[in-house]
């Protein structure tokens, strides 16, 4: 009986120390930063997937390399000041610019789409 309840103390201590290093880890997200507003969540979302975008209409030859990388620049551009803007929290205002220079963007590469300024890729 004494070997039962030295061996539950035991296993019960052992629990309870490993208990709050597990409760401290947080899995991060959006490439490691995190970010507690759920638009700057939406926003990175956006961007990354219209980033994903750029990057298959160049491999697909619908966007010329140069077309493609100015694309990116602007994104990136947009990105960097999401981030800024998210340290302290966005504002609604910060929101609707964000998202309108977003879609002008889109509306820009649908363009560069439609244009049809490629020229053949040299491999």
């Amino acid at each position: 009986m004494r070997k039962v309840l030295i061996s539950l103390a035991v296993a019960a201590s052992a629990l309870t120390v490993a208990a709050p290093a597990s409760a401290q880890y947080q899995q991060p997200y959006n490439n490691g930063h995190r970010y507690h507003d759920q638009r700057t969540q939406a926003f990175m979302y956006r961007i990354d997937s219209f980033r994903n975008d750029i990057r298959q209409f160049d491999r697909e030859g619908r966007l010329s390399n140069r077309e493609a990388a100015r694309l990116d620049r602007e994104l990136m551009q947009i990105r960097n000041q999401v981030m800024y803007s998210a340290q302290n929290g966005m504002s609604s205002r910060e929101n609707r610019l964000y998202d309108d220079r977003l879609d002008r963007l889109r509306s820009q590469m649908r363009a560069e789409m439609r244009d049809g300024n490629r020229r053949p890729r040299r491999y």
